[in-house]
């Protein structure tokens, strides 16, 4: 800017910095980064990429996390072969791709299993936990003998001799029909009940 004078002020911008015309006025936001950056973004991306397939490769084709045993616990009743044999967990199967859930609900189906447990156990484990029926009331079997019960109506097993300790119950219904029957838990309930009292005094008594 000129004064009234003819001299010009040394603070006062030029006609080319006014205009916006300055090589230091050029916005920094539309900058982009350079070769270095670019170069440091895609190894990065790709070393990420790198380890998540290496990953994936030893969680599913790896011969390092497959399975190499199966434990089985809580079983008294029913052979381990059976358990086994409905589990239907191969060796050598990669450990993730065992379907736990469908495992477990097979070996319910055993008429002797009240439920089962089965997990992984890494790096080459199953482990499969048990919980046998408990018999709770003799009934006298039809043939002879007598069938052994649980609270849930489920004949655990048959004996050719009265159970020591377990009630007889008598019942016209037939035992088939039995499963879930509310009368026949209601006594089972009852004996659990009774028992639980003699363990404790005899536990006192000690």
């Amino acid at each position: 800017m000129t004064e009234p004078s003819g001299i010009i002020r040394e603070d006062s911008p030029s006609l080319e910095e006014a205009a916006g015309d300055s090589p230091t006025s050029a916005p920094k936001a539309g900058k982009r980064p350079g070769p270095r950056r670019e170069w440091r973004i895609a190894f990065f991306a790709l070393l990420a990429a790198g380890l998540v397939a290496a990953a994936g490769w030893v969680v599913f084709l790896s011969p390092l996390l497959v399975v190499r045993s199966v434990v089985v616990t809580g079983i008294r009743l029913v052979p381990k072969s059976e358990i086994l044999a409905a589990a239907d967990v191969d060796p050598g199967t990669p450990l993730i791709r065992v379907n736990t859930a469908a495992a477990a609900a097979r070996i319910a189906l055993i008429r002797q299993v009240r439920s089962a447990q089965v997990t992984r156990s890494w790096p080459d484990r199953v482990v499969i936990v048990v919980r046998e029926r408990v018999p709770a009331l003799n009934l006298t079997a039809p043939g002879g003998g007598y069938d052994l019960m649980d609270s849930d109506g489920v004949v655990v097993r048959w004996s050719a001799r009265r159970a020591a300790g377990l009630p007889l119950y008598l019942t016209t219904v037939p035992v088939a029909a039995l499963r879930g029957n509310p009368e026949l838990a209601a006594a089972a309930a009852v004996v659990g009940r009774s028992e639980e009292r003699r363990v404790g005094k005899e536990c006192r008594s000690r």
